[in-house]
């Protein structure tokens, strides 16, 4: 935690044509396999985790957020998949802020901070790998 990495984000060529960089801190990691706050459960044999990060534009133009919203898991043993967008209100796991699915586009010198929260697989230890619009990784949350 509070770990700075410098990160590039590619356009796909069509929602979003620029480059964009960023400095991304990893604030916190929580997961839960209830839902308390929405009445939801969350399906047996998932879990839900919230990475909450800040976000800091050191690029030219406005930066596009939604790379940081959506992530794949990585399992220890090589299975992966899409980690879906999680319905926990993480501000119940001691979390702070909106979440960053709403968060504005930063100008360069900006930044905004929250959580995000993905369902990924509870059988195994992984990764959450943050990919840009191109499907290049960006950075991975291990935990």
């Amino acid at each position: 935690m509070g770990q700075t990495l410098s990160v590039r984000t590619v356009g796909d060529g069509v929602v979003v044509t620029n480059t964009g960089s960023a400095d991304v801190t990893l604030v916190d990691v929580k997961t839960t396999t209830s839902n308390p706050s929405a009445g939801y459960s969350i399906p047996s044999g998932t879990e839900v985790v919230c990475v909450e990060l800040k976000i800091k534009n050191t690029g030219t133009a406005d930066l596009d957020t939604y790379p940081f919203i959506r992530a794949r898991w990585n399992g220890k043993d090589g299975q992966t998949q899409e980690a879906g967008i999680g319905p926990a209100a993480c501000t119940d796991l001691g979390q702070h802020g909106n979440g960053l699915s709403g968060a504005p586009m930063p100008r360069p010198g900006q930044y905004v901070d929250g959580p995000v929260s993905l369902v990924i697989p509870s059988t195994q230890p992984g990764a959450l790998e943050f990919y840009d619009r191109a499907g290049t990784p960006m950075f991975q949350v291990n935990y």
